[in-house]
């Protein structure tokens, strides 16, 4: 933000939705140019980091124009998506990992003269998208046994002992809020 504001005469007051403001004559930015700017060159950068991807599908130069082109109108949006979605497929994050292994090892492949063929490469990289889609779907995630108990201030004092002090802060060893696994618990329900 420094740097646009370095570049473009900028105010600190928002305007409403106006991108520029007058304020004594002069023509300023607001914030809310400064943060288009940030937002717009986020796009780039995304559509930038697509080129290695798009050129190990194809070298013809209007595809990879187009595609860059798209990337910039909408790779954000579709990167918030998946990081959405992320979260639900657990397997998603593998099949994301094989595909960009894949696209890797393509592009090395042709540096020494080997090419592999694009219908090859659209359905092994479809494929490896919806199995890891459906694994997901039809393995049962693993449930967490963590649970976080508040444990009384004396809990690690062995039986028969009591606390000195009323006040339970200036003890040490205390332990409370710390996470306990349901083994833990299991293991003190047996030993009592």
């Amino acid at each position: 933000l420094r740097i646009v504001n370095r570049v473009v005469p900028s105010t600190n007051t928002l305007d409403g939705p106006h991108l520029f403001t007058k304020v004594n004559g002069k023509r300023l930015a607001t914030p809310l140019f400064a943060v288009l700017v940030l937002v717009e060159l986020t796009d780039l950068i995304f559509a930038v980091d697509s080129v290695p991807a798009v050129l190990a599908v194809s070298h013809e130069q209007f595809i990879v124009f187009s595609s860059n082109a798209f990337a910039i109108l909408g790779l954000r949006s579709m990167y918030f998506l998946l990081a959405g979605v992320v979260e639900k497929f657990r397997y998603l994050r593998t099949g994301l990992a094989i595909v960009l292994t894949f696209i890797g090892l393509k592009m090395l492949v042709v540096a020494i003269g080997y090419h592999i063929p694009i219908w090859f490469s659209l359905t092994f990289v479809a494929l490896v998208l919806i199995g890891s889609v459906v694994a997901s779907l039809i393995i049962p995630a693993k449930p967490d046994l963590t649970m976080k108990v508040h444990l009384p201030p004396d809990f690690n004092l062995p039986p028969g002992e009591e606390l000195a002090d009323a006040d339970t802060d200036e003890v040490e060893g205390a332990e409370t809020g710390r996470e306990v696994s349901s083994d833990e618990v299991e293991d003190e329900d047996d030993e009592a």
